[in-house]
């Protein structure tokens, strides 16, 4: 972690213990993501009205009645997720931020990474107390979420073992 505190670490000249963890950390989140992409197809479906039912409920009459999502169910799973995804978004954000990536770009991801995750966080509410007009907002922000958070890992990867970085400084 000390690494981390000087401004010119980058990732690809960590020792190479250092880099297993990094990567086997950056495997988790892809079989994370996989998981949740699966997850989201099986359960809830891709289009804005099987969304807006998984949260709101369905009328009786198609493939089988669902229940309007509780309080208490949107609070336990934001809770759940504000916690996890925050550790996750934290973690995978200092690791991104210490490869050789063009600023604009760290901080294109960085961000968007950040609002696609609060959105996901904000939607289900919305969706379920507000309009169900939102529903295709919540598929987006799924969208952006792992298109970011794909894009971070994938970098940061490519920096840990394929990218040639310069010597740090004392390295000479």
């Amino acid at each position: 972690m000390k690494s981390f505190s000087r401004p010119q670490y980058r990732i690809g000249n960590a020792p190479v213990e250092i880099k297993w963890i990094y990567t086997f950390f950056l495997i988790f989140l892809i079989v994370g993501f996989a998981t949740i992409v699966g997850y989201a197809f099986l359960q809830i479906g891709f289009a804005p009205q099987t969304v807006a039912e998984h949260y709101r409920g369905s009328v009786e009459g198609g493939e089988g009645m669902a229940f309007a999502k509780s309080f208490s169910a949107l609070l336990e799973t934001t809770h759940f997720h504000a916690f996890i995804m925050g550790i996750i978004y934290l973690t995978l954000a200092h690791l991104f931020v210490a490869t050789e990536t063009p600023r604009k770009l760290k901080l294109g991801l960085i961000a968007s990474g950040f609002a696609f995750t609060f959105l996901d966080l904000l939607l289900p509410w919305v969706i379920r107390y507000g309009s169900a007009a939102l529903a295709p907002a919540l598929l987006v922000s799924w969208v952006g979420q792992w298109v970011a958070y794909m894009g971070m890992i994938l970098i940061s990867l490519y920096d840990l073992w394929l990218r040639k970085s310069p010597p740090e400084e004392g390295d000479l």
